[in-house]
């Protein structure tokens, strides 16, 4: 029983480091949508940013802990340091398998490692007796100096744990218990041998990394005797092997309950969408108008965003259809995009597509475009005619709309084709022929050649930005029939950001040419 004790005050410690590593995950499927879900941006009050004492808490027990290992790394290193000197500054005298260190102080007998640690006087006149030397010996011959090492070291790092000095005291009180056992099993008899133990349960010091006959938890000789009258107990006690096998076979339901609360638990979301399957592989950001970062519909800071990346990845491990997408609510947040492209890129997401998109329209347009739709869905749809004002203002409301909003609102009236215009005789055109009259100032202009393609586009653009281009980028908001106006810099940083990117230089016939930038897919 004790043999098997002593495997278990150890195993507990590795197994109690284990426990925690073990990682249970779970999947739960998420239904999702393919059509855009409008996200509410909540106002946060701000809090003061006065420093508490809980700030500087972290910092503080820090402190402490650093402390408490310098303290306890020193005490191991003057422990072992002592037992050291003890055995170059006295006579060894070496047997078979153990190695006798002769002491000219007054110590009860221990032992570290192979070396026992004797009273000089007491072992030259033959006063220490057989029964303690075998004492010893077994304390050598089964090692338990490795053990009270490694519980040595592990409360250097654990010091603040009150169970390392419980399950300390166990492994030395159990060394001692296998000792007494070694000695008991030689045929010597126990009244003679608990009398021995008595004789030497003193106070006297000894080294707290050395196995001593008398050990005890406490310097206290109320304590000392206790755990001597444990011991002798313990010499009385016979366990059935029965009762051995029961009490380790109890272990296994403990083991059991152990692991399933102190492991981790890890719970990934497996999305499937409703609609299309090829979304649902998009790393999906969006920047709201006060410039809040949403992943998963929560707000993340831009340092946590190669966390979201891993999450990502963990949750759709097939690379190849890695996909990145950013939605911006507020148009001037697309000219600080270049940050976040990068932050992607260097977390292995090369294909990113970036958008800026609407809030959809208010209450009040809502029910502008109702009203409007209404009144000519009223109309009988053969003599239905859209006054042209009516019609823009239509498709401004319902080009506001989000895709919720549109299949809430009134259907978007189906408008007549014009009448074709009437048949005029155009005149015949004028041929030119080349010496003819091709210097006539009526002849008209020969057709323009077709653009060609754009091999190098920074290296055009530089070009044309010295001759006086304009730049124009178009970014899927509001002003995409117009564009806005950019700088050459910011031109080439849009290239070089965005993969999916139109170029093309019109006013050809002209001295100053302009340069339209399209990003696709918005």
């Amino acid at each position: 029983m004790h043999r098997f004790k002593r495997l278990y005050l150890l195993g507990m410690l590795f197994i109690s480091f284990g426990i925690p590593l073990i990682t249970f995950t779970t999947y739960a499927e998420i239904s999702q949508s393919t059509n855009p879900i409008s996200t509410v941006i909540i106002s946060t009050e701000s809090v003061s940013e006065s420093a508490t004492i809980l700030d500087y808490l972290p910092n503080i027990l820090l402190a402490i802990y650093i402390i408490g290992v310098i303290f306890f790394s020193i005490r191991f290193g003057k422990n072992i340091l002592e037992l050291l000197l003890r055995i170059n500054r006295n006579q060894n005298i070496k047997l078979t398998d153990y190695i006798n260190v002769l002491l000219n102080e007054e110590v009860v007998p221990h032992t570290f490692f192979s070396y026992i640690f004797l009273n000089k006087q007491k072992f030259e006149a033959q006063e220490i007796p057989e029964e303690v030397m075998i004492h010893e010996q077994t304390h050598a011959k089964q090692k338990h100096s490795l053990d009270v090492i490694l519980i040595e070291l592990l409360q250097i790092i654990f010091w603040f744990n009150p169970f390392i000095y419980f399950i300390k005291h166990s492994i030395k009180l159990n060394h001692e218990f296998l000792a007494d056992r070694d000695v008991l099993s030689q045929g010597i008899d126990i009244s003679n041998y608990q009398n021995i133990l008595l004789a030497f349960s003193s106070n006297a010091n000894t080294p707290q990394m050395a196995n001593a006959i008398n050990y005890s938890s406490s310097r206290l000789i109320g304590n000392s005797f206790k755990q001597v009258k444990k011991r002798f107990t313990v010499m009385k006690t016979h366990t059935s092997k029965t009762k051995i096998w029961m009490r380790s076979l109890l272990l296994l339901p403990l083991l059991a309950i152990l692991i399933y609360s102190f492991s981790t638990k890890e719970t990934l979301s497996k999305s499937v969408l409703e609609n299309d399957n090829s979304l649902v592989k998009d790393f999906y950001l969006k920047i709201d108008s006060e410039e809040n970062i949403y992943y998963n519909e929560e707000i993340i800071s831009f340092d946590e965003i190669p966390n979201a990346i891993n999450s990502y990845k963990k949750t759709y491990p097939n690379k190849e259809l890695y996909f990145a997408k950013i939605d911006v609510e507020n148009k001037e947040s697309t000219e600080n995009l270049f940050p976040f492209v990068e932050i992607i890129k260097e977390n292995g997401i090369e294909k990113i597509t970036a958008c800026w998109t609407k809030d959809g329209a208010t209450k009040e347009q809502l029910e502008e475009y109702n009203k409007l739709a209404r009144k000519y869905n009223n109309q009988d749809k053969e003599n239905r005619i859209i006054l042209m004002k009516d019609l823009e203002r239509l498709e401004y409301l319902y080009n506001l709309m989000t895709p919720e909003q549109k299949a809430n609102a009134e259907p978007f009236p189906n408008i007549p084709p014009p009448p074709p215009p009437a048949p005029d005789k155009a005149p015949e055109p004028m041929r030119v022929k080349k010496g003819v009259n091709d210097k006539d100032p009526k002849a008209p202009p020969p057709p323009p050649k077709a653009p060609k393609p754009v091999k190098d586009p920074i290296k055009t653009i530089e070009k044309l930005s010295e001759n006086g281009a304009r730049f124009l980028f178009f970014d899927g908001g509001p002003h995409y029939k117009n564009g806005i106006e950019i700088t050459k810099d910011r031109a080439i940083e849009v290239l070089k950001a965005f993969k999916d990117v139109t170029v093309n230089i019109i006013n050809n016939d002209y001295l100053y040419k302009t340069v339209e930038i399209r990003l696709k897919g918005c």
